[in-house]
């Protein structure tokens, strides 16, 4: 269970603080408090005084007033809370309790009553400040946030302090926490306002000792959240390596992140872990959900093969292609290039969209087999990459379509009727519109919902209707068990399934003896690890009963898996004049790799045999630790 520490004087300015902001009967707590201190304190100072003989009662009158047998408590309560009594004491001093118990109640009650007032107002308006270790520390009030805080609260974070920094309205932040959050949850949760990018800001958030960063930002921009991680790894110091987690809000950009290391300040000071939205829920559905072969492996004599429909070229579509390109890999296709995974793209205007998908990954475009469809699918020929055959030709096991048309439209229905038997087919709803993805997700043919593992759904507010219709009872609804809903904004940010992508990425560095093996080279190598993880699922269902038969295929279905991550990650293939030069001094292999972004290794498993054989062991290993850990 993690914890987190705040010191003494800061636990009781923030417990006060929250009392007197909190409104109704709570604020009445101070004023009562205070004024039980001050009764105390003073009774002290009348029993110090009749002790020392500085004053003397009269007996007299502490009979008439019933006070002979109260003491100190019962004279300071007279003086404080009554009309007073002077004539109660004889001489000088006398007079002097009973001016400083007026002073207190009257003079004072203005200078307390505006201090409580001011400090209510500070805590509302996140100008208090308090010192806590061991936090963890939140830059922006992003829309996740509050899923965020419920999943943390409800785990292993449940006795940590979180502090949160927005340039929002405190007040309307903690609105939308009391909507996820439990009473008792919400007292471990302070949100400061301030400027997320700024010295003063990440100062104010004590993030030398927080234990975890997250970074999700609050709609400023990518920008405004790498200027934040720049602030924040300054004011680290060395000897420090915090777990720091960024959201990023363009897939191009977070792409970008996973394969760019960043300098060495931030690497040094940070565990620095960028993340997409869209991405984490292309995970989900295809690792930790239904994946895009179904429960059933594809081995190596399988006839079948996967074929996803993504209607809607929409940066959620693009999330679920891309993790199609780097999880769809299967044996068979090792053998039988006709049985290669197929990623179809249905849009209008797919022109300028495949045009922007060339722009951002051109060597990737440049190596795929394709076609762009704009009249009869069918009739449409396939594109093959050329000028490859120093790497072995038509090499990748999976092929793109763009299709220029809507999901609706009598040649795609059609395309998808004809869809044949056997193939492992999933259709995504990507639209930006809610109506139209779901509209278009019950309006699929028939023949289609009876082939099909699964239809996503784009529903980024809320899922409920598709849920509703996945769950109906009656004959009419069997179809649309298959419609699966994704993207909801309220579970936009899966913590625990980010953690896990962690430790399965790390996990491929330590052998099953628990020894460690070689570490990564860079720490954009961790994306490439999580990836490599994520596909071992796949191979333990393509390997089913027979691990060792299929170590081969498994081992050529890795590499085609590799080759796809390198490409996504913008590395290129050698030219021929490349290649010939690393054959004649290897030592040029690493320096293409760090200046041009052009690895050796992106070519066919039969090429690579011959032009650097020793790195198949790597693949053999992949598959191994895959069967090992799976068994």
């Amino acid at each position: 269970m993690r914890t987190s520490r705040i010191t003494i004087w800061s636990a009781v300015r923030l417990a006060v603080r929250r009392a007197l902001s909190g409104g109704g009967l709570t604020q009445l707590i101070m004023p009562v408090a205070l004024s039980i201190v001050v009764w105390l304190v003073f009774s002290a100072v009348v029993a110090v005084l009749l002790r020392t003989g500085a004053v003397e009662l009269n007996a007299l009158t502490t009979y008439r007033q019933g006070l002979e047998d109260k003491g100190p408590l019962g004279i300071a309560f007279y003086h404080l809370f009554t009309a007073g009594g002077v004539d109660m004491i004889k001489g000088g001093p006398g007079w002097v309790v009973s001016i400083i118990g007026l002073v207190l109640v009257a003079l004072l009650t203005s200078i307390f009553t505006n201090y409580f007032i001011e400090a209510a107002n500070e805590f509302k308006e996140g100008r208090s400040d308090f010192k806590f270790s061991d936090h963890i520390a939140i830059f922006g009030f992003g829309r996740s946030v509050p899923d965020l805080l419920k999943q943390m609260l409800n785990g292993e974070y449940s006795a940590c302090r979180f502090l949160i920094i927005t340039s929002g309205r405190v007040p309307e932040a903690v609105a939308r926490l009391v909507n996820v959050l439990t009473p008792s949850q919400l007292r471990r949760v302070v949100i400061i306002r301030g400027d997320m990018a700024s010295a003063s800001g990440v100062k104010r958030m004590q993030v030398s000792r927080a234990q975890e960063i997250f970074i999700p930002g609050e709609g400023g921009g990518d920008g405004q959240s790498l200027q934040c991680l720049k602030m924040i790894a300054s004011a680290i110091p060395d000897g420090r390596k915090i777990p720091c987690y960024m959201q990023i809000e363009s897939r191009t950009a977070s792409s970008v992140f996973q394969y760019t290391d960043m300098d060495a300040v931030i690497c040094g000071r940070l565990e620095f872990v960028p993340f997409n939205s869209l991405d984490l829920w292309a995970h989900k559905i295809f690792v930790k959900g239904i994946p895009f072969e179904g429960a059933e492996g594809i081995g190596p004599d399988s006839a079948g093969h996967v074929h996803l429909v993504i209607a809607g070229m929409t940066p959620a579509g693009m999330a679920l292609g891309i993790e199609a390109m780097r999880l769809a890999h299967y044996p068979n296709a090792v053998l039988h290039p006709d049985r290669r995974t197929r990623i179809s793209f249905v849009d209008t205007g797919m022109e300028m969209k495949m045009n922007k998908f060339r722009s951002e990954l051109p060597h990737l475009y440049d190596l795929v087999r394709r076609r762009c469809c704009s009249g009869k699918i069918s009739g449409t020929k396939w594109l093959v990459p050329r000028d490859t055959g120093h790497l072995g030709g038509d090499f990748l096991d999976f092929e793109l379509e763009f299709i220029d048309a809507g999901i609706s439209s009598p040649e795609v229905r059609t395309y998808l009727e004809s869809v044949r038997a056997g193939t492992r087919l999933t259709v995504a709803m990507c639209q930006d519109s809610v109506e139209e993805a779901l509209d278009a997700a019950v309006s699929l043919p028939a023949g289609v919902y009876d082939k099909a593992l699964q239809v996503l759904v784009y529903q980024p507010g809320d899922g409920i209707v598709a849920e509703t219709l996945a769950s109906g009872s009656n004959v009419t609804s069997v179809p649309f068990r298959k419609l699966k809903p994704f993207g909801m904004s309220p579970v936009s940010f899966d913590l625990s399934l980010l953690k896990d992508l962690l430790r399965d990425a790390n996990a491929l560095h330590i052998d099953t003896s628990g020894a460690s093996l070689a570490s990564r080279s860079s720490a954009s190598q961790l994306w490439s690890d999580i990836y490599c993880a994520c596909h071992s699922g796949v191979k333990l269902r393509s390997a089913g009963n027979d691990p060792s038969g299929t170590r081969y295929a498994l081992a050529r279905a890795e590499h085609n898996r590799w080759n796809a991550d390198q490409l996504l990650m913008n590395f290129r293939p050698l030219t021929a004049g490349e290649q010939k030069a690393v054959m004649a001094d290897a030592s040029l292999k690493s320096s293409l790799k760090r200046d041009k972004r052009a690895h050796l290794d992106i070519c066919s498993w039969e090429k690579l045999t011959e032009i650097d054989p020793s790195v198949i062991e790597y693949d053999y290993r992949m598959v191994d630790r895959a069967l090992q850990t799976g068994s």
